[in-house]
């Protein structure tokens, strides 16, 4: 059975075709059309690991206090805290942390 990960829409489409045919099952996000045609059925997961998504924000240094990028980083923030997310060390999601070669204050050198 080969490994598929999909990287747009288009791909959903295809494999939801394959399911559909009887070639496997996926994991397929929420938002992914699947046409009705293709007569599968989505099964929500439940139980312990819920499975989640890492949702990374990047802007170009200086360029987070312009008005637009400004509110859509601050909705970002109060999407996340209102879903309690947190990331895989236990640690609450927050903006300014450096990541991989960063300064630890969201700059780089």
């Amino acid at each position: 059975m080969p490994q598929l990960s999909p990287r747009s829409n288009g791909e959903w489409l295809a494999i939801s075709g394959l399911v559909a045919h009887g070639f496997g099952v996926c994991l397929i996000p929420r938002l992914a059309p699947v046409p009705p045609e293709h007569r599968v059925v989505r099964v929500r997961l439940t139980g312990s690991p819920v499975p989640s998504r890492r949702l990374i924000a990047c802007v170009r240094r200086g360029s987070a206090d312009q008005p637009l990028i400004a509110r859509g980083l601050a909705a970002l923030d109060a999407a996340a805290a209102a879903l309690g997310a947190v990331g895989a060390g236990g640690e609450r999601a927050h903006r300014g942390a450096g990541g991989e070669g960063g300064n630890g204050d969201g700059t780089y050198p």
